[in-house]
């Protein structure tokens, strides 16, 4: 069989390319390898590579080659799209440290996307309405990063206190995230007892309860006039205003009138120059018949 040679420049992009194609069915079908290669044959004259002459030639060739370059981007471009993810990457997690009672935290999470994909925030979710989240954006970039601000409200917690916020995102490592926020909450005025309750009081008998009010914080304040809920109970307060550190006595006097069997209520004292605007304390205590029984001693619990 006679084999022409070329060498033009058509014939070696086409001679590039359909070796390029080669290599990569090799790795799949050594069989189908072999087949394809039985239309190149090798010039012992000037040892190049040359087309048979049953090989496609001038423009059909060059087609042949575009369209061959065309196939191997398009697989590239899937190959690489199928492999191609976000990955996120954040500090989950913050303490605040100590503040008072009524005081609104504010902490911003930076939501890192360290990916080849765009990351998307599906939803999110926080564990209570104490906590409120605010997401800059849902969908962050590669090498890009977004902000999640979550804001707590103090106003009802005392104590050790830890909240959740949790987001779900389309990165296959982190479906679902979780921050937390954790801290301690103390009471700028501190009510002891916070809870007056004696167990028992006879019916129509007036019993004492002091409680002391000490003021935790770094300012002054000033109570206002002592409001009970309930008729049976009415309160007394000694000092109004207290500087850091100072304490007063709040004296309240119960007497069951009733004929229910619990007495139960709230006794108000307003406040300036605090973070929170009003205390609360809770009274509580069960009620005998009448005067004659025996009752026990009226114990004023701290328990709540």
């Amino acid at each position: 069989m006679s084999s022409v040679c070329k060498k033009s420049d058509e014939y070696m992009v086409y001679k590039m390319i359909t070796i390029i194609c080669q290599t990569l069915v090799k790795n799949h079908s050594k069989n189908s390898a072999k087949e394809r290669t039985k239309a190149y044959t090798a010039c012992p004259q000037n040892q190049s590579l040359c087309l048979d002459t049953s090989a496609p030639k001038g423009k059909e060739r060059m087609k042949i080659a575009a369209s061959a370059v065309f196939a191997i981007w398009v697989s590239v471009n899937l190959a690489i799209n199928a492999f191609a993810a976000p990955y996120l990457g954040v500090e989950a997690e913050h303490d605040f440290g100590q503040i008072f009672q009524g005081q609104k935290i504010r902490h911003t999470f930076v939501i890192g996307n360290y990916g080849d994909a765009p990351l998307v925030i599906t939803g999110i979710k926080t564990s209570c309405q104490c906590t409120a989240a605010l997401l800059s954006a849902p969908e962050i970039p590669p090498d890009a990063t977004g902000e999640i601000q979550l804001t707590f409200n103090s106003h009802d917690f005392s104590g050790k206190v830890t909240k959740h916020v949790l987001f779900t995102t389309n990165d296959p490592r982190h479906t679902q995230v979780k921050l937390t926020l954790r801290g301690l909450v103390q009471p700028e005025i501190e009510a002891t007892p916070p809870l007056i309750r004696p167990q028992y009081l006879p019916m129509g008998q007036t019993t004492l309860a002091r409680v002391t009010l000490a003021n935790r914080g770094k300012t002054p304040i000033e109570l206002g006039e002592p409001h009970s809920t309930i008729d049976e109970v009415t309160a007394t307060l000694f000092a109004r205003k207290l500087a850091p550190g100072e304490q007063t006595t709040l004296v309240l006097n119960i007497t069951p009138r009733s004929s229910q069997p619990h007495v139960r209520g709230l006794v108000l004292i307003g406040i300036k120059g605090a973070h929170i605007e009003e205390l609360r304390i809770p009274v509580y205590t069960r009620v005998l018949p009448n005067s004659s029984s025996n009752a026990p001693e009226p114990n004023f619990s701290k328990d709540r």
